[in-house]
């Protein structure tokens, strides 16, 4: 089996975003970090910056074991004290100012470098199914169940968990919506996967193991299709959300409406962009571009075994 990762140097990736700058009120500036997911390290800058995690915005949640460089939005900051920053793993640097803060929709999509071992390229494939990669699941790959009790409004549990000491809505709010909502997203992603899984085993594929079941990936390349992901509008998990004691009218939150979001489709096919594979005798490096919402972990368990 491949591993990647074994060191933060080994796992490259760099932002493709647009920005327009003008002298609005919100900062922006370069996040470069190692050893820490993006919002550990943000919860960092704002415990020095002495303000709150929700007036930052970024992206995408990068994950840690890598050297990543992305752009990040902060307002009520001072721009001085931002410059001082300097820590051993996480690095900032100023860019300028704009009149939104930065959000997912401003992301085109990451540059990788990733250095391969162990391993053997099964087919150079320059396309790959669009799971949900294991980072969005957390370092225990639990967080998936967390968003499933968030959906039972088992909110004592969660609170448990989390570790927050008011153990209801209220403590959940005071934690933070943005933060909660990666959890209900870590749900919806397991579902994807489980019902793309379903779509792509009538077809001629082979396997992967995640830390959630197996990936299955087409053997040849097929029209590009769009899947929504799960909401209250949306009947495909139906039977998915029933093996788990669930309808799709739990997203519908009232007792947290910040929640509640419009439904959102994702491509099943994607191609890659500016791929190179450079072999030596212990190691692959591979190179190569892949839009705003993908996994490049999964896209190297569809190249390598």
């Amino acid at each position: 089996m491949f591993t990647i990762k074994e060191e933060p140097e080994d796992f490259l990736v760099e932002e493709v975003i647009d920005l327009n700058l003008s002298n609005g009120k919100y900062i922006y500036f370069y996040l470069e970090k190692r050893n820490y997911n993006t919002v550990k390290a943000i919860e960092v800058l704002a415990k020095i910056l002495n303000i709150p995690f929700k007036n930052f915005g970024f992206a995408g949640n990068k994950d840690k074991k890598a050297i990543t460089k992305q752009v990040v939005s902060v307002y009520g900051a001072n721009e001085e004290k931002i410059k001082s920053i300097s820590l051993n793993d996480i690095k900032v640097e100023v860019i300028g100012r704009g009149d939104k803060p930065i959000s997912l929709g401003d992301l085109k999509g990451n540059r990788f470098e990733i250095v391969v071992k162990n391993g053997g390229l099964r087919e150079k494939r320059d396309f790959f199914i669009n799971y949900f990669g294991e980072q969005r699941f957390g370092k225990n790959c639990d967080n998936h169940l967390i968003g499933k009790a968030l959906l039972k409004r088992d909110f004592n549990s969660i609170c448990e968990k989390l570790g927050i000491e008011e153990k209801n809505v209220n403590g959940l709010k005071k934690y933070g919506i943005k933060k909660i909502k990666f959890y209900l997203h870590s749900y919806q992603s397991y579902l994807f996967n489980e019902l793309l899984k379903e779509r792509i085993k009538e077809c001629e594929h082979f396997e992967s193991v995640y830390c959630l079941g197996e990936y299955l990936f087409l053997n040849k390349k097929i029209k590009n299709f769009k899947l929504p992901l799960p909401n209250f509008d949306v009947e495909i998990y139906d039977s998915l959300l029933e093996g788990d004691g669930l309808t799709k009218e739990a997203f519908i939150f009232r007792e947290m409406p910040e929640l509640v979001s419009d439904t959102v489709e994702r491509d099943v096919i994607i191609d890659i962009k500016d791929l190179k594979i450079e072999s030596s005798k212990d190691y692959y490096l591979c190179k190569f571009y892949l839009p705003k919402g993908s996994y490049a972990t999964v896209f190297l368990k569809s190249l390598f075994v």
